[in-house]
């Protein structure tokens, strides 16, 4: 296959995987994306070209979680953990997809049943953090995974419980923002700021609207809050300058709405599940182009990086 930048979507669920392509995913920077299937519980790997702007099928994957699960690739795996299997019934199951070898394993499970939880990866440690779980119990609660030792170790709380959140790293702290308080079932703006060399949480600049079901991206100097806020009909996203901390309005003529997911890829922002829209954005020139959707399409699809 051809040596360019590419972004994969992925579709929901695991068990089996059927392949269609041995691409090399550790040359380029790639995107993946999970998107649910209904009622099959399958999971489409798409592949984007940017040369031709066009999607393949890379596999197809199954899993037990149906739905409300995270995502991240670690050291060359795609990781697929906890989620919801029916209605408050949470699984604690982690899921490891082999991109190089398409093999499938399951890794010691999590120390909660849960979905909607955050995850991040420092170094070489895996974070998750917050989720709902049986009776709408919503955690504050991080584990860290440690790959080699295939074993959780449970750190410092965040400073509020919350789901439906958004998780970043960047120079080695994690970043979480907005989501579902679980006292009042607020919806947040808070931001707050993981050190793990401290294990200790502290409070960073507040998101100007609330927000939930969004993404935070790192680009350009910025951290980028796209999508999620439930009180606008046209909920635009917000930056924040991360020299002054401060948050500014990213004015733009796409309505973005909840469950947006979006990642960095090269100079611009990729943009996915909106109303069954893709765009990229770029944040020097403010050029906004809407590019091919994945087929199928759907709103609760998940986005990340593969290095």
């Amino acid at each position: 296959m051809n040596d360019f930048k590419c972004l994969v979507i992925l579709s929901m669920f695991t068990i089996f995987a059927f392949v269609y392509s041995d691409t090399d995913f550790s040359k380029n920077q790639n995107v993946i994306a999970l998107v649910p299937i209904f009622p099959n519980n399958i999971c489409a790997v798409q592949l984007y070209h940017q040369l031709n702007d066009s999607w393949t099928i890379l596999a197809k994957i199954n899993l037990n979680a149906t739905d409300s699960y995270s995502a991240i690739v670690s050291d060359g795996m795609l990781l697929i953990l906890g989620g919801i299997k029916r209605p408050n019934q949470y699984v604690d199951e982690v899921v490891s997809f082999n991109l190089a070898t398409k093999e499938i394993s399951k890794l010691k499970p999590m120390g909660q049943k849960k979905g909607n939880l955050g995850v991040g990866k420092i170094g070489e440690y895996l974070y998750i953090t917050g989720g709902i779980g049986i009776s709408d119990k919503v955690y504050d609660t991080v584990e860290r995974y440690d790959r080699k030792a295939d074993r959780w170790t449970v750190m410092a709380s965040m400073l509020t419980t919350r789901y439906h959140h958004a998780v970043n790293v960047w120079k080695g702290k994690m970043y979480v923002a907005g989501g579902i308080e679980g006292k009042k079932y607020d919806v947040l703006n808070s931001l707050e700021i993981y050190d793990p060399h401290l294990n200790r949480w502290s409070l960073g600049t507040p998101m100007k609207l609330e927000r939930y079901g969004l993404s935070i991206v790192f680009l350009d100097g910025s951290l980028f809050a796209i999508g999620g806020n439930w009180t606008l009909d046209n909920p635009q996203g917000e930056r924040m300058d991360l020299d002054s901390q401060n948050w500014t309005d990213i004015n733009n003529t796409i309505k973005l709405t909840t469950w947006i997911k979006a990642v960095a890829l090269d100079d611009k922002l990729i943009i996915s599940g909106n109303e069954d829209h893709n765009y990229d954005y770029s944040p020097k020139t403010k050029e906004l182009r809407q590019i091919s959707p994945n087929d199928p399409t759907s709103p609760n699809l998940l986005l990340v990086l593969t290095r």
